[in-house]
């Protein structure tokens, strides 16, 4: 079995679990879980590798690969998720009323826009999704390289 697809799996549930169960709650935490979610793959990747190789040192390529495809399956769940619930017409009008509350407005004309959105923002909307989730569980398993690894002498 490849030795990077069960990090990869296991710390993408755990990114999406996060993502979905924690989010409102905590202010942020979707950025927060997706580094965490890139860690846990190094974690377990270093873990997986300690059992075969006494002194394995994780490589910085080991790294790349697990928290950018960690950060692609993240974001390409959670892209899916949002796909399917802005089909629903009241969460797309919850959405309005945060925008208008935001902006302090009160227009009604955004819904028919919203309501017609054509497959191409779906696209977009994921790519951008996938990006931001890859970048940042890339930052995530990049940054945890130096507390696993031992300083060489």
């Amino acid at each position: 079995m490849d030795p990077y697809f069960r990090p990869i799996l296991i710390a993408s549930l755990v990114g999406i679990l996060l993502n979905t169960f924690l989010t409102l709650p905590i202010v942020g935490f979707p950025i927060l879980s997706y580094m965490i979610s890139g860690i846990i793959a190094v974690l377990i990747f270093r873990n997986n590798a300690k059992k075969n190789f006494e002194n394995y040192e994780v490589k910085l390529a080991d790294a790349s690969i697990l928290g950018i495809a960690t950060g692609v399956v993240v974001g390409s769940v959670l892209a899916l998720i949002m796909a399917i619930n802005l089909q629903n017409p009241e969460l797309k009008q919850m959405i309005i009323d945060k925008i208008n509350e935001a902006s302090r407005m009160q227009s009604q004309r955004e819904f028919s826009f919203i309501d017609s959105l054509n497959p191409s923002f779906y696209i977009i909307m994921g790519l951008i999704t996938i990006f931001f989730t890859s970048a940042i569980s890339f930052f995530g398993s990049i940054a945890i390289l130096p507390f696993i690894n031992k300083a060489k002498k």
